[in-house]
Order: structure tokens, then sequence, then C-alpha cells
């Protein structure tokens, strides 16, 4: 038999444990009133394009060709008619990423090569054992053939220029550059992969977008896990693409203009222009997103089309 004193303390513990479980149930209620899930699942591996608002579409003016790799055809390239969201003739392409020629900037076909990509004046930059380097010209006699223009100091000014990197050369392991897209024929963003010594290794390869004029820095942003870059085409902007779902797009300034917390959905993997760079088409995990440029770059909330697809990556023509 209990003592008085026991029973007290049972009492208590047993008070405590109800109103734990009652504040456990009341914050869950709470966070499912606050934050309704933002990117709903399809109802099929593949609804039916004509659900999405191919009015609204129309009634905005959107054209072209939207190609988008589908995860669950073993991401074969398939295509749509913007805006009757009708079937167009696919591309002969089976790639989860891709980009489709001409892809202006990154140069890349099929997405096997990031280490290429094309000045607006045709120019072929590439990147050669961590710097970008113009590629050697036909003829003997050209102008700039074979010439470094990003060397790995320059690279390395823009590792320092972020607050992850400690300065001084004994904390790097290596500096270099992983891809590269052109706004004009001085303007580069590069994407620069640095590996540190010592205990930080173990953080892992540090990603940061650089920005230059010609040699001169502009601008150094970190971001995690940046793999890929993808540029607009007209050059005004390019995309930057994160392992970790995530999609930010960065003016020619080095600005961001649309970040993560911007995007109806938490996550994101991909992102495409219309050739009139009037709106961007974001894909997350069981949508796509067409974003209206002209609100971003003014900083307002952006209009927004959701179309009802299952994209691993986009290019629109």
């Amino acid at each position: 038999m209990m003592s008085s004193k026991q029973l007290a303390t049972t009492l208590v513990v047993c008070a405590l444990f109800v109103v734990a479980v009652v504040a456990v149930v009341d914050a869950a209620r709470s966070r499912d009133a606050v934050d309704p899930p933002a990117d709903p699942p399809p109802t099929t591996g593949r609804e039916d394009p004509g659900s999405a608002p191919a009015d609204e579409l129309e009634a905005q003016g959107i054209r072209g060709i939207l190609y988008y790799s589908d995860p669950e055809d073993d991401c074969r390239v398939h295509a749509l008619a913007l805006p009757t969201l009708e079937a167009a003739p696919p591309s002969e392409l089976r790639a989860c990423r891709f980009e489709l020629p001409p892809e202006p900037g990154t140069g890349t076909v099929d997405g096997d090569d990031s280490s290429t990509a094309r000045k607006p004046d045709g120019t072929l930059t590439v990147i050669r054992k961590g710097e970008v380097w113009n590629t050697p010209c036909a003829r003997s006699d050209a102008a700039g053939c074979g010439q470094r223009l990003l060397a790995t100091a320059e690279l390395t000014e823009a590792a320092h220029a972020v607050p992850f990197v400690p300065t001084g050369p004994r904390h790097l392991r290596s500096v270099m550059a992983i891809r590269v897209a052109w706004f004009n024929e001085t303007r580069a963003a590069v994407l620069v992969r640095v590996r540190l010594r010592g205990r930080l290794r173990v953080l892992g390869p540090v990603a940061v977008l650089a920005v230059y004029e010609g040699t001169r820095l502009v601008r150094a942003t970190q971001y995690a896990g940046a793999f890929d870059l993808r540029m607009s085409p007209q050059r005004s902007f390019v995309g930057v693409v994160e392992t970790g779902r995530r999609v930010t797009i960065v003016s020619r300034s080095g600005t961001q203009v649309l970040g993560a917390a911007d995007l109806p959905s938490p996550s994101a993997h991909a992102v495409a222009w219309s050739p009139d760079e009037r709106w961007v088409a974001v894909a997350s995990r069981w949508s796509v997103y067409l974003l209206r440029m002209a609100d971003l770059a003014a900083d307002r909330q952006p209009r927004i089309i959701r179309l009802p697809l299952v994209a691993r990556d986009l290019a629109w023509r």
C-alpha cells in the first residue's frame, strides 16, 4: 500500500504526463492549421495535362514548348505545347538531367559535359584543371585563343569572400571551378568548389557562386551543395541548382531574385525560362510552377500558375 507521500508523487507525475500529451496534440493541430501542404501530391503517377489551367496560360500569353524528363518513364524527355498543354513531338533524349541546344551560356547538350560554356559571340570556353580557359582556335593568328580567363588565384579570392571559408592558404586543400555560365562576353557566373584542410574537411566541399567582370570579383555567395547552373535565354539571370532540392535565381549583379522561401513548394530541383524571359518554370516534387519574372524583379508576390507535371528536369523553347 502506497504512503500518502508516494501517492502525491504519483498524482503529480500523472498530471504532468496529461499536460504534456495535451500540449503535443494542441501543437500538432496548430501546425496543421498554420502550415498546410504547399505542394499536393498527384492522384496518379501522371495527371492528365488537360486538368491544368490552359485558359490561364492563354490569357497570360504564355507560349513555347516545355520539355521535361519524366522520372516515372525512365527519364524520357517529353514535350508539351503551351498554352494548349497538348503533347508535342518529344526529343530523342532519355536523361534525368538534360539541356537542349542551343542553351545560352552553358553549351551543354545532354548534361554529360559540364566543363564547357559559350559566350554570346559563340566563343567556346572550357574548365581545365579547375580554371576557366578560352579553347584553342582553328586559326593560329586569332586573338585570345588558348587564353586563361580565370586562374586559381581569382577563384581563391571568391572562396575567401564567404564567411564559412577561413582566411589563409593553409586552410585550403583545393579551389576549382566546376561550372561556368556567361551573362555577356566579359561577365561570368562561376560555380566554385572549395575543399578544406584539417578539422573543417569533415564538413565536405563548400560551393561558392562567384560573379566576375573579367577577372574582377563582383560578388561571391555560399550555397549548400550547389552543382549546376542554368542561364536564362536572354542571359539576364542564372539559376543555381542545389543537391538539397533548392533552386535560387540570381541576376547579373549577383543579387538573389528568387530563393527557396519564395517558392510555393519547399523543394525544387530544376529551372527553365520562357524564350522571352517573362516566366520561369520551377520543378518541385509533384508539380511545375510558372512564376512571372516581372514580379520577382520588383520584389513583389509573383503570379503563379501550377502545372500537374512530375519532372526531374526542364527546358523551354
